[in-house]
């Protein structure tokens, strides 16, 4: 079962390989559209695709993983590790052009722009500890 489930990962890895060539491709040869709009579409469009191929790679990662133990999979993971990082490297092209080409002129309804609320967690007050474990609870 090993060797057969083996074949299966490996092809589904070269079917997000090949996947993650196209996304690059179509990140360095992006030429923007006629409208900021459509800009929009195609861009959080190819993102939302690369976010789909991070899922994919770590359910790869862990069904690999799951493999009988005498699997050798040091090339392998080495592999997947590099992948990973050309989809988080595709993810932070796609974002610059995002920004690039996605702004709007007057920044106030700029699509990046998503104001998050800052929180100021209250101290805890900490009971001191004075060389008696007993009293110390």
């Amino acid at each position: 079962m090993g060797k057969n489930m083996l074949q299966k990962l490996n092809r589904l890895r070269g079917t997000i390989r090949n996947r993650v060539t196209r996304l690059n491709k179509a990140a360095e040869s992006y030429e923007p559209p006629a409208t900021q709009e459509e800009s929009e579409m195609i861009l959080n469009q190819k993102l939302q695709n690369v976010s789909e191929l991070k899922a994919q790679m770590k359910k790869l990662l862990a069904d690999y993983l799951d493999l009988p133990d005498s699997t050798n999979l040091e090339e392998t993971l080495e592999v997947i590790y590099n992948m990973e990082e050309e989809i988080e490297d595709l993810q932070v092209k796609f974002k610059i052009l995002i920004t690039k080409y996605c702004k709007a002129p007057n920044a106030d309804n700029g699509p990046m722009t998503v104001h998050k609320p800052k929180l100021k967690i209250p101290d805890l007050p900490l009971p001191e500890f004075m060389g008696k474990y007993e009293e110390y609870k």
